[in-house]
C-alpha cells in the first residue's frame, strides 16, 4: 500500500507532465527561465522540479537557461520552436520586480514566441501593475498563464486575455523524496521572517516549544560549478555551454533541495509558512 503522500505526489507530476506535453514533445528544444537568485531550497525545488519533468517529456536538456538580462537576450539564438517556460518564483504582480519583472520583458521582447508562466501565485502590489500586466499579456497574444491557487486563477481568468489553467506547483515534478537520517527533534518551526508574511508564532511557541529557522541560508558553496557537473554535461552532450550550464543549473537546484529536506529530516513535526515546506514534507 502506498503512503498517502506519494499518491498525492505521483498525481501532481503527472498532470504537470500532461501541462508540458501540450508545449513540447520528444526532442524539442526548449528554454527555462527565472532560475533562483537566492537560496531558498523552495525556489530551487520549483526549478529541479520542472527541469526534472522537461527532461522526461523531451529527453533532452533545455537549449538555455537563465534569469539575467543577458540570458533574456541570449533566446535570440535558439531556435524559434523552441517554448520559454518561466518558473515559479516571486509572485506575479511583486511590487520589487515592478514592471521589469522578466515575464514581461520576455513577452516585450519576443512576441512571436510561445511563453508559458508555470503554476504561479499571482498578486498585484497596486492597479497600476495589474493593468500593465493585462496591456502586455493581451499584446502578445501567445502566453499561456498557469495558477497554483484558486485564488490566483480566478484572478487571472477575469482580467487576462490568454489562457489560464490550473496546475501543481512544478516542485511535484521531482517525484518522492526520501529523508535523511537524523537524531529527530520533536518539533521544528521553519518560517519565514517575522514582518516578512506577519506572522506571529510568539503563543504557538509557549505552548508548543521548538527551534526556530528560515532555511533560506545555506552555504554559498553549494551553487559553485563542479567537476561533476561537467563531467555529467561532457558524457551526455559533449562540451557544449548552453548544456554545460543547464546541467550545473539543475544540479544546484538538488543542491539546495537536499540542504531544505535535510532540516526538515531533523524533526518529527513541521510548523511551517513555507509552501514547498509542506510539499517536501510529503
Amino acid at each position: 500500500m502506498h503512503h498517502l503522500g506519494e499518491v498525492v505526489i505521483r498525481r501532481q507530476k503527472e498532470k504537470l507532465i500532461e501541462i508540458v506535453r501540450k508545449f513540447v514533445s520528444r526532442g524539442q528544444p526548449y528554454v527555462i527561465i527565472n532560475f533562483p537568485s537566492n537560496k531558498d531550497p523552495g525556489h530551487h525545488a520549483s526549478w529541479l522540479g520542472l527541469s526534472m519533468v522537461l527532461r522526461e517529456v523531451t529527453g533532452r536538456l533545455p537549449v538555455l537557461t537563465g534569469s539575467t538580462a543577458q540570458s533574456i537576450d541570449e533566446i535570440k539564438t535558439t531556435p524559434g520552436d523552441a517554448p520559454i517556460f518561466i518558473c515559479g518564483g516571486a509572485d506575479l504582480g511583486d511590487a520589487q520586480a515592478g514592471r521589469d519583472d522578466v515575464r514581461y520583458r520576455l513577452m516585450w521582447k519576443y512576441p512571436d514566441r510561445t511563453i508559458i508562466q508555470m503554476p504561479q501565485t499571482i498578486h498585484f502590489a497596486n492597479e497600476s501593475l495589474k493593468e500593465y500586466a493585462k496591456r502586455t499579456i493581451g499584446r502578445h497574444r501567445n502566453f499561456f498563464c498557469m495558477t497554483r491557487d484558486r485564488q490566483s486563477f480566478e484572478l487571472a481568468k477575469a482580467n487576462f486575455d490568454c489562457d489560464v489553467e490550473a496546475g501543481p506547483d512544478t516542485a511535484f515534478g521531482m517525484g518522492a523524496l526520501k529523508p535523511f537520517e537524523a537524531d529527530p527533534l520533536r518539533v521544528l518551526y521553519v518560517m519565514q521572517p517575522l514582518g516578512e508574511d506577519e506572522v506571529d508564532i510568539a503563543k504557538a511557541r509557549a505552548i508548543v516549544d521548538g527551534p526556530l529557522t528560515n532555511w533560506i541560508n545555506g552555504p554559498n558553496s553549494l551553487s559553485r560549478m563542479r567537476k561533476s557537473s561537467v563531467v555529467k554535461s561532457a558524457l551526455r552532450h559533449g562540451f557544449s555551454r548552453t548544456e554545460m550550464i543547464a546541467q550545473h543549473r539543475q544540479d544546484v537546484a538538488a543542491r539546495y533541495v537536499d540542504y531544505g529536506v535535510k532540516i526538515l529530516s531533523g524533526a518529527q513535526r513541521i510548523i511551517t509558512n513555507h509552501l514547498h515546506g509542506h510539499i517536501l514534507c510529503l
